[in-house]
């Protein structure tokens, strides 16, 4: 003896929260979302921050600072490697022991893609 349940009418704030595409008669809607219309990649990014203090025999100190950004981006299909982009930054302050300062900045990009 199997029953079977009622079967559930859907509420009226159920309806509201869904959308619906209804395609155009005699033609093809432009404003419908097809399959396959992204660009079918992925992205994977990592960054990475370092601080370096060094103080050497002579009394001068150096602070380091430097941070590295890397992204790729893959096919999401195949994960075949389509391009990489490294970003990289470093700050470096130094002050010898007679109380003079260098500092030096330098930012580098490299993009390399494989079309």
């Amino acid at each position: 003896s199997t029953k079977k349940r009622a079967r559930k009418e859907p509420k009226a704030d159920d309806l509201e929260d869904k959308s619906v595409v209804v395609p155009r008669m005699g033609g093809r809607d432009e404003s419908a979302v097809a399959r396959g219309g992204g660009r079918g990649l992925k992205q994977v990014q990592k960054s990475h921050e370092q601080s370096v203090t060094a103080e050497k025999a002579d009394g001068s100190r150096t602070e380091t600072k430097r941070s590295t950004k890397e992204q790729k981006v893959f096919t999401a299909k195949g994960n075949a490697h389509v391009e990489t982009k490294v970003m990289s930054e470093q700050k470096k302050r130094t002050t010898k022991k007679d109380g003079s300062v260098v500092i030096s900045e330098s930012k580098s990009s490299k993009k390399v893609c494989y079309f």
